[in-house]
C-alpha cells in the first residue's frame, strides 16, 4: 500500500479534528487547501500544523471550518501571540494533543515536538514582525534594546 501524501494526511487530520471538536464536517476547497498545506509544511512540521488546527477549531468557533481560514496569516499571528500572552498556553495545547491526536504518540514525543514548535514559532514570529512593522532599522533596534532592559529588570 503506498504511503499517503502529507497533504492528504493533514486534510484527513483536519477532518477528524473538525468532526471531534465542532461536530460538523469541514469545508474543503480543491487544490487550494493542498497548496496551502504544502506551503505551510515548508515552515512548520506536520505536528505543529496539527496543533494549529486543534487550536483553531477550539478557539475560533466563529470562523468557518476551512483549511484556508486555519492557515491564514491572521490566525497564525493570533496563534503565535496567544503563545506569548496566555499563561499555560503550551500546556493547554499538550492536553488537546493528548485528547485528539493519535494514541500512538506518547507524551514524551508530544513534549519534544511542542518544545520544537515553540522555537520555530518564535522564529516565524520574528519573520512576521519584520514584514509587518513599518519601522526603520534604527527604531526596531531601539525598541529591542528597551525590551531587553525591561526583561532584565523583571528578572
Amino acid at each position: 500500500m503506498p504511503t499517503k501524501l502529507p497533504t492528504n494526511t493533514m486534510m484527513d487530520a483536519f477532518k477528524r479534528y473538525c468532526e471531534a471538536i465542532r461536530k460538523t464536517k469541514p469545508v474543503f476547497t480543491r487544490f487550494k487547501d493542498g497548496n496551502l498545506i504544502k506551503h505551510a509544511l515548508k515552515h512548520l512540521s506536520e505536528f505543529q500544523i496539527e496543533m494549529l488546527f486543534l487550536w483553531f477549531l477550539r478557539e475560533k468557533k466563529h470562523m468557518r471550518p476551512t483549511i484556508g481560514a486555519a492557515l491564514s496569516k491572521g490566525i497564525i499571528s493570533d496563534f503565535i501571540n496567544a503563545g506569548q500572552k496566555e499563561y499555560g498556553f503550551y500546556n493547554k495545547l499538550e492536553k488537546l494533543a493528548k485528547q485528539y491526536i493519535d494514541a500512538e504518540k506518547n507524551s514524551k514525543e508530544i513534549k519534544t515536538e511542542a518544545d520544537e514548535m515553540t522555537k520555530i514559532l518564535e522564529k516565524l514570529r520574528g519573520e512576521l514582525s519584520e514584514k509587518l512593522r513599518p519601522f526603520s532599522y534604527q527604531a526596531r533596534a531601539k525598541i529591542a534594546e528597551e525590551t531587553a532592559k525591561e526583561e532584565r529588570k523583571k528578572k
